[in-house]
């Protein structure tokens, strides 16, 4: 931790690159959040066409 706050020098397109990921990472985190609620939807699905035996 202590060399990265030390580092003075910013490569040329280290904002964007920085930027690029943050933007990726919300992108797969919003799909994941998507993936979990229709995985919800599919499981109540099953479950309300399941009969007892």
């Amino acid at each position: 931790m202590e060399a990265g706050r030390a580092q003075h020098t910013a490569l040329p397109g280290e904002k964007a690159a920085a930027a690029t990921g943050v933007h990726l990472a919300k992108g797969v985190t919003a799909l994941d959040e998507e993936i979990a609620e229709l995985d919800a939807l599919i499981e109540t699905g099953f479950m309300s066409i399941r009969t007892p035996r």
